[in-house]
């Protein structure tokens, strides 16, 4: 037998390599058209609706008015759930708008990006954290509170941790004073978060609540600007501006001041209820700090002038860390026994000065004559132009009162409030109506303020102190270290 061409083998290896070729060819065709197909999917799935939003508050200046007079009427509950879902995931979609846009810069990228494990665009989710909050109020404060009319005013800075709970908590506490009975006044500047966003959110949900409002975002439009002395006086003039809605201060019953606070809608509900019953003019919560430490204490007087701790108290206790200290004794004198003892239990008791993140004024104290706003103090004789940092306008605000004769100034301790979430769900509980308590002490309210006030200064916190009678404990924030010296509450 003759033997096979030479060529026969290599003919066959060729056509072997060519059938691998030809494998190649088509897995490579196969992963190409898959991408493809994977990146049109991507590219053109439909957006959902938390999508659209965000894109939209996107394509937003970072600064704007918005305002409506709308009264009353349905609420739109699906479009109020449609927006509060996207305030829950707001930050998530914006990270997630936010990596894509970083991803469209390549193609290698885009080519990736179906692969990979950290791409999150089907699911959305969120993982703000709100507090403890009751889902609903007692029926009581409903039936209390019926026909009061509240103009709610609050100033933001750089809040948008706070905003998913502020914006919840409005609504259920709206819902229960009555949207056509409610005006929300909102001041910002100086953010550069997605505060600004969730401003035009909460917008919608005022909006779909059917509840006026008057909302001023300026952020980065208008910088803080508190430097030399001009803090007291900065902080004025943004008070004052959320007021400005407040053209005709007998529409309503009681304007409402809300800070950057966690709070539940039942801590609102509660203190307005207790203004009401006690007859006060003005009423605040307790703002806490750290370790359960009062945290407005510059602000905070007893109806002897006294501050709510003992400074040197405060000094050790902010000496070195405080981990593992206790914290200071509130009220450790023995004249403020009863206030102690008032405190500890919840109740309602009369004090010179108050705000504490949360405070409730009558709305006639911003009307003729008194026409209560907000200022710096009158007797530094270092201010120039009005510029001194000496008292906070939120304690100028009680003096005010007293000053017109409407010194009902009351403290509800039950009502506590925070600037942090740990810290509002720490050793606390939501105020609310209990129904087992028959009633609440009645303040007996005294007519007279404390003959004079200390000032203490900001600059010199670990200064020592000196306790003259009948006297109110001041702290000038502007030189929180200095010692404390007394002067006449009225400014005189």
């Amino acid at each position: 037998m003759l033997p096979l061409p030479a060529y026969t083998s290599s003919s066959s290896a060729f056509k072997r390599r060519c059938r691998v070729s030809y494998v190649h060819l088509l897995t490579a065709t196969a992963l190409f058209v898959l991408s493809a197909y994977t990146l049109l999917l991507f590219s053109s799935r439909t957006p959902t609706h938390i999508q659209q939003q965000v894109q939209h508050l996107r394509s937003l200046p970072s600064d704007f008015v918005q305002s409506s007079n709308r009264k009353g009427g349905a609420i739109d509950e699906d479009s109020l759930a449609k927006t509060l879902a996207t305030v829950d995931g707001l930050r998530a979609e914006f990270n997630r708008q936010e990596r894509e846009q970083e991803a469209e810069k390549g193609w290698a990228n885009w080519m990736l990006a179906p692969f990979s494990i950290t791409r999150d665009a089907l699911v959305v989710s969120s993982t703000h954290a709100y507090p403890t909050c009751p889902t609903s109020a007692d029926p009581h404060y409903s039936s209390s509170l019926y026909y009061k009319r509240v103009f709610i005013a609050i100033n933001l800075l750089q809040n948008e941790e706070l905003m998913p709970t502020l914006t919840r908590e409005l609504v259920a506490l709206i819902r229960v004073l009555g949207p056509d009975r409610v005006f929300v006044s909102i001041y910002e500047n100086a953010s550069m978060d997605l505060t600004i966003m969730h401003l035009r959110l909460l917008c919608q949900v005022l909006e779909s609540l059917g509840t006026p409002y008057k909302v001023i975002a300026k952020g980065l439009t208008e910088l803080q600007q508190k430097e030399n002395g001009h803090r007291i006086s900065r902080l004025s003039a943004v008070r004052n501006a959320a007021l400005e809605p407040l053209s005709n201060p007998s529409e309503f019953d009681t304007v409402l001041w809300l800070n950057d606070i966690f709070h539940c809608h039942t801590d609102v509900l509660e203190l307005l209820l207790q203004k009401q019953q006690q007859g006060a003019v003005q009423a605040c919560g307790i703002d806490y700090g750290p370790k359960g430490l009062i945290y407005d204490r510059w602000v905070m007087r007893n109806m002897r002038g006294m501050p709510f701790y003992n400074q040197s108290d405060l000094v050790e206790f902010f000496s070195s860390d405080i981990t593992y200290k206790p914290r200071p004794e509130v009220l450790p004198f023995p004249e403020d026994t009863l206030d102690k003892a008032a405190l500890e239990r919840g109740e309602p008791f009369q004090v010179f000065s108050c705000w504490n993140g949360v405070t409730a004024f009558s709305a006639s104290a911003f009307a003729p004559p008194t026409s209560l706003r907000f200022r710096t103090a009158l007797n530094d004789p270092n201010s120039k132009d009005g510029v001194t940092d000496k008292a906070s306008e939120c304690y100028l605000s009680s003096v005010d009162l007293w000053k017109h004769g409407m010194g009902r100034v009351m403290l509800v301790p039950r009502v506590k409030v925070a600037y942090s979430l740990d810290i509002y769900e720490w050793d606390r509980t939501p105020a609310g109506y209990d129904p087992t308590v028959v009633t609440t002490p009645r303040i007996n309210w005294k007519t007279a303020p404390p003959k004079q006030v200390w000032m203490h200064n900001f600059a010199a916190w670990y200064a020592p102190e000196t306790a003259p009678p009948k006297q109110v404990w001041m702290h000038n924030f502007a030189a929180w270290y200095a010692p404390e010296v007394p002067e006449p509450w009225d400014e005189a």
